[in-house]
């Protein structure tokens, strides 16, 4: 074998012996689907390789049959949902079935994969039956969280079978019911802050609807009406602390050169000290930023939530300063050029903001998902 295929072959034979090992791993588990689904991918790439193929013709077999034996105890089970399940165990059926198909290596070693596509169709309509079933029970729990659960329902038995009996209407009733809207109106005061990150972030909750305040007011929609929540945004606070200055030094002590003399019949080097001090100086200035989020049942008019989320930046400056004779400083690694430099507001401010909008976003849909 050529030096270059040698150098391109041994890695690769590396990886696909970590590849391998875990495919054993996965066999000698128990957990023959996922040794098979790894074996036949080793093959794609690997066509010839011996312990992937040996792992694929033990594993298949022992898949197949625990698949198969899962499939038929589902159904004859009480299981609620066992036409849902059975359905998903031939899934995994007919996917060992397209990889092994999709694959020349594999199919010389498992010359006849099982399918059940033909049992699809059936398992989909009782399986609509099922979660559409489930859906109705969940509605007539009454709560948002039943809605949202039965919602989930339909939307699978839609996914089954389209259009299955009412259930567009029912998503549709469930959507409804399960959705928590909320009104909201924020003050800007005009530290470059918008509250536009926060709304974004919880309009894209799950039934959970948002809307400003004067879209509200002047709305003539009735669902639009239907608000259980008010949130108020409000009291914005930003500061920049006074800068800090702290300072360290050292002293530089060498000589130099300034001429020549004969002792003793010979020329030596004239020399005379010279000393400088180095100063770095280091500048650090803080920004603090605050807003109050109130959240109101708007029955009852009692404040449900309220807190001010507050974020914090923190800018860090350097400069350098040398004092004495300049000649001390030639040659050695000393910057004596720098000047003070700024505080970076820019920077101080969004690092406030994007702390505070990341508290506040998360808090609020974590409360608002489960309220």
């Amino acid at each position: 074998m050529c030096s270059g295929c040698m150098k391109t072959f041994y890695p690769c034979l590396l990886i696909l012996l970590l590849s391998c090992q875990s495919s054993s791993q996965y066999y000698n588990h128990g957990d023959y689907y996922s040794a098979v689904i790894k074996s036949v991918n080793n093959l794609k790439q690997f066509p010839r390789h011996p312990k992937s193929r040996e792992i694929l013709q033990k594993a298949y077999p022992l898949a197949l049959q625990t698949l198969e034996t899962k499939s038929s105890n589902l159904m004859a089970s009480n299981d609620t949902f066992k036409y849902r399940n059975t359905l998903l165990v031939y899934g995994q059926i007919n996917t060992m079935y397209e990889l092994i198909q999709s694959t020349p290596a594999a199919l010389e070693i498992i010359k006849g994969p099982k399918n059940y596509y033909q049992e699809i169709g059936y398992l989909k309509e009782r399986a609509a039956d099922e979660t559409y079933q489930a859906g109705i029970q969940s509605m007539m729990g009454g709560t948002r969280g039943d809605s949202r659960m039965a919602y989930q329902y339909f939307a699978e038995t839609q996914a089954h079978v389209p259009d299955y009996k009412e259930v567009i209407e029912m998503m549709t009733k469930s959507e409804e019911e399960g959705t928590l809207r909320i009104v909201w109106e924020d003050k800007n005061s005009g530290w470059s802050w918008s509250s536009s990150k926060i709304i974004s972030a919880l309009e894209s909750l799950p039934f959970v609807e948002l809307q400003r305040m004067d879209d509200y007011v002047f709305s003539d929609d009735p669902r639009k009406k239907n608000v259980e929540l008010e949130m108020r945004i409000s009291d914005f606070r930003y500061d920049e602390g006074s800068p800090s200055v702290a300072s360290s030094s050292y002293e530089i002590v060498d000589s130099v050169k300034v001429g020549e003399k004969i002792v003793k019949g010979k020329v030596v080097p004239v020399k005379e000290a010279i000393k400088g001090t180095y100063f770095t100086y280091t500048k650090k200035v803080e920004s603090h930023g605050s807003v109050v989020v109130t959240i109101l049942d708007r029955k009852t008019g009692a404040t449900i939530f309220s807190r001010k989320f507050q974020g914090n930046g923190q800018w860090t400056g350097t400069w350098n300063e040398c004092k004495g004779d300049r000649r001390v400083f030639t040659g050695a690694s000393h910057d004596c050029a720098s000047s003070e430099p700024n505080p970076d507001s820019s920077s101080l401010r969004q690092q406030a903001r994007e702390q505070l909008n990341q508290d506040a976003i998360k808090t609020l849909a974590s409360l608002l998902a489960n309220y």
